[in-house]
């Protein structure tokens, strides 16, 4: 990414907040991205259409509306590592972000925020993972956190995209797991109702049946 291309995009606090509403993983309609950043519906069209050009954002039609998405996986990395995908708290040091965004979120489609760092170092620290220098390694594939949840290793695996890889987390500072893997994982604990995805924003909740899973099987007290 052209980091000259990113500032001129990223200058403008509507789109700032066009593209921190579709960092929670959903697809979204012009309209209520307008409402999201607080402007017109025109002004909203002519900021998805800059972003779209740009390849920041895609679209895809579902009957006569256009929904519109973060452009891939890479760029989903990218605006979370620069720290300028939540106007809200972009300005603010790390410590100051809210407790509420930075105790669980989706970075795109996978965990981020204290929830997602824990999850990943438990994985780590029960032999699920292997941390390398910029990828997380599959101790085996039939280790009982992936047969517990139900993930089969070697499907994800064929995902046309990075593994595993390891997203450093802007409010915690350490990395959490990202990629086809962490997909898959957020993906199943939305399935089991483990996290609640919020509707307003990119935060998540973790429900009580969430406390017992993580607990039993990740070994974390939330």
């Amino acid at each position: 990414m052209d980091l000259l291309v990113i500032g001129r995009l990223l200058s403008s606090d509507s789109r700032v907040s066009i593209l921190s509403a579709l960092m929670s993983g959903e697809a979204l309609p012009a309209s209520e991205l307008a409402y999201r950043a607080g402007v017109s519906n025109q002004t909203a069209s002519e900021h998805l259409k800059t972003l779209e050009a740009a390849e920041i954002i895609k679209a895809r039609r579902c009957g006569r509306h256009r929904y519109y998405e973060i452009g891939g996986p890479a760029v989903a990395q990218a605006l979370e590592q620069l720290s300028i995908t939540f106007h809200a708290v972009e300005k603010q040091p790390a410590q100051n972000v809210p407790e509420k965004l930075r105790h669980a979120r989706f970075c795109y489609d996978h965990l981020a925020g204290k929830i997602g760092v824990e999850i990943t170092n438990s994985m780590i620290t029960r032999n699920a993972l292997i941390k390398s220098e910029a990828e997380f390694l599959v101790r085996s594939e039939s280790h009982p956190i992936f047969v517990d949840l139900g993930i089969d290793i070697a499907a994800v695996r064929r995902k046309k995209r990075r593994f595993a890889n390891q997203c450093i987390d802007w409010s915690e500072r350490r990395p959490h797991i990202a990629g086809s893997l962490g997909a898959a994982l957020a993906g199943r604990f939305l399935e089991l109702e483990w996290i609640i995805r919020s509707r307003d924003d990119r935060t998540a909740s973790i429900s009580e049946k969430g406390r017992k899973g993580f607990f039993e099987l990740f070994g974390m007290t939330i």
